[in-house]
């Protein structure tokens, strides 16, 4: 497979335009433990991994504050959002050094791990970090989940709701 930085700039575009079009939705993750600093981050590229145990990854940018958090903290929340919360997903879109304390306006539980639960949240899933993967500018989080919760049903929150894209 060609590394998308060895093709020509029009396959660039094309590779781009695809990966825009791709349906991602929006989740919170929650980062902290029972003694540090609670903090969350919207993340778009999170996916189930593993059936048994039963495993997520979340991917996270390198040269983000919450990537630093994740690294030190072992442990996080997957919130899915409902489409009803793009205020919500406003408020967490900032980045943590521009605003460290967002997280006393956005109302939480602490889960099983120590990491903050988005109260609201469609459903929840609390997760230990097991391994970190190196994907390029961003990392691949995997977390072993060992406490979930299904909140409400509805429709969740994706990058189409608000009009946001994080592809390409």
């Amino acid at each position: 497979m060609t590394p998308i930085s060895s093709i020509d700039s029009s396959k660039t575009k094309t590779t781009h335009e695809v990966l825009r079009q791709f349906p991602y939705s929006i989740f919170a993750i929650g980062i902290g433990s029972d003694e540090a600093v609670k903090s969350a981050l919207i993340a778009s590229w999170v996916m189930q991994c593993s059936f048994d145990p039963p495993r997520v990854a979340v991917a996270i940018r390198k040269d983000s504050n919450s990537h630093q958090l994740m690294t030190e903290e072992h442990c996080f929340t997957v919130n899915l959002l409902s489409s009803k919360q793009t205020e919500l997903a406003r408020v967490l879109v900032k980045p943590h050094d521009r605003d460290e304390d967002k997280m006393l306006h956005v109302p939480h539980e602490i889960g099983s791990s120590g990491a903050p639960v988005i109260t609201g949240a469609l459903a929840h899933l609390d997760c230990k970090l097991v391994e970190t993967v190196d994907a390029g500018d961003h990392s691949l989080f995997i977390g072993e989940v060992i406490d979930s919760c299904q909140n409400a049903t509805g429709t969740p929150l994706s990058c189409k709701h608000i009009g946001w894209t994080y592809a390409g």
